[in-house]
């Protein structure tokens, strides 16, 4: 009978451990089989996108974490507002995995099913769900590609920006020696749009205390001047100054400050590249360090991207373009882009006025930047007073014949590409042809950046080649 007891006993103690087992099974294997709702998830898995949220006026951005699986999108975040009106976003909720496909321009769309009988598209470029896909009509890649040889282009690289969120590239042509051809992340010396970058940097350094854009410059340098001269003077072009040549070193250029023949008698709107450098100079001077890696700090490597005021300071050299007159000679070879190195602090003046070494894609991040009132894909990087000061009308001013409303230092026309209000730049250098360019009231933009084009421009001071892709992408 004890024998029995045992028995039984051991028996229980068995099918109770039994159960133990094979609850913990199923626990183990349910965890595995994606459930609806809410899910724990790693964020390296996750991609990252931005878009307008529905409803909401302000324009603010808000963030979605997009995760494609083998059978399910997942769309984490708030609504927003797709090509077709307002869809509802539930944080968590999965998305039936339908099929992907591949559009012409080589971007691969998912499709995915988000309620009984709506169906979206979503692809890594994109935070907006659309009810189709490009069809590629072609028509965007080929007519750049039709403007490009209209205007003898060696390369173009354009940048679309879509509701603050940089979404399509476009490139056309080559980047080198008609041999290798241009791609989203070649690095071209971008001209003058160089100076909307180093305002941006300027107004950071003003948020920070290092600077104040009214005082005189000569607070920073430690020696008087003939006459007064501010940054929000000198980045509007507004200055005494006359447009000298560069210096290349901080006791040069600071020689230069302190002559008489260096100033005008009056201080109306002069084009001035000289005033630029100063401008930057006198940042790196009030900053002790290089206006390029400070800018490289707080924009370059926050919006992951490979770019530089000094074409020679570019991490990948493979990827710098050459430059190119109209006539498709060589204005500076990559290999010559490639060795320009940086200055001591204070002798970098040459570069602010025209430097910057970017692809368009990553110039459309920093205009963004403008366009989204001081943040891009839900980060913080200027004030919105900061954007604001950029934004202030400081006079008119005149260009290729055709008037214009000088800002610091963007430029500001009314309904110039079908837009009702356009803030813009324009670049031309070494053969290069460059706009930068938003809306901001849609917060779409446009930046196009071409070598070798012929330089003509229309009846708004726009350069031709610039202005029609820019007019074009605006208007379909």
């Amino acid at each position: 009978m004890k024998k029995l007891s045992i028995l039984a006993e051991r028996t229980i103690v068995f099918m109770v451990s039994l159960f133990n087992i094979i609850f913990i099974l199923i626990c183990i294997v349910s965890s595995l089989v994606p459930q609806s709702g809410y899910e724990t998830f790693s964020t390296d898995s996750i991609k990252r996108l931005s878009a307008p949220s529905s409803g909401d006026s302000s324009g603010v951005n808000c963030t979605k974490y997009v995760k494609i699986t083998g059978s399910n999108v997942i769309v984490y975040g708030d609504g927003f507002v797709d090509n077709a009106g307002s869809v509802g976003i539930i944080k968590g909720r999965k998305y039936k995995y339908l099929k992907e496909k591949t559009d012409p321009f080589g971007d691969v769309w998912y499709k995915f099913k988000y309620d009984a009988d709506k169906t979206g598209w979503v692809n890594q470029n994109s935070a907006v769900i659309i009810t189709e896909p490009p069809k590629g009509s072609q028509s965007c890649r080929e007519e750049i590609a039709a403007i490009g040889r209209k205007y003898g282009a060696v390369g173009i690289q354009v940048a679309v920006i879509h509701r603050g969120v940089v979404g399509e590239t476009y490139e056309y042509g080559y980047s080198i020696d008609r041999s290798v051809p241009m791609n989203p992340d070649n690095k071209i010396r971008a001209a003058s749009v160089t100076k909307v970058v180093l305002g941006m940097t300027a107004m950071k350094m003003r948020e920070e205390g290092i600077i104040d854009i009214d005082a005189d410059i000569s607070d920073y340098w430690g020696s008087r001047f003939c006459k007064d001269t501010t940054l929000r003077q000198l980045l509007s072009h507004t200055s005494y100054l006359r447009d000298l040549t560069f210096a290349k070193n901080k006791q040069d250029t600071l020689a230069q400050l302190k002559r008489n023949a260096s100033y005008r008698p009056i201080n109306e709107w002069l084009y001035n590249n000289f005033g630029i450098g100063v401008a930057g100079t006198t940042l790196e001077v009030a900053a002790n360090r290089t206006v390029n890696s400070y800018a490289t700090e707080k924009f370059f490597e926050p919006l992951d991207m490979d770019a530089s005021f000094i074409s020679g300071e570019i991490k990948n050299k493979k990827l710098i373009s050459s430059l190119y007159n109209p006539d498709n000679s060589v204005s500076r070879h990559a290999s010559a882009a490639a060795s320009i190195q940086k200055r001591p602090i204070g002798g970098n003046s040459v570069f602010f006025a025209g430097g910057l070494t970017i692809s368009a894609k990553d110039l459309a991040k920093l205009t963004a930047i403008l366009a989204n009132d001081g943040t891009y894909d839900g980060v913080r990087y200027l004030s919105e007073e900061s954007v604001q000061i950029m934004e202030t009308p400081v006079c008119i001013a005149e260009s290729r014949g055709h008037d214009f409303v000088q800002c610091i230092p963007l430029r500001y026309q009314d309904d110039l590409f079908g837009q009702s209000r356009m803030y813009y730049h324009l670049g031309i250098a070494y053969g290069t042809l460059s706009i930068i360019s938003y809306n901001p009231d849609t917060r779409d933009g446009v930046v196009v950046i071409t070598t070798g084009a012929s330089q003509g421009h229309d009846d708004r001071g726009i350069f031709n080649i610039c202005g029609e892709i820019a007019d074009y992408i605006y208007n379909n």
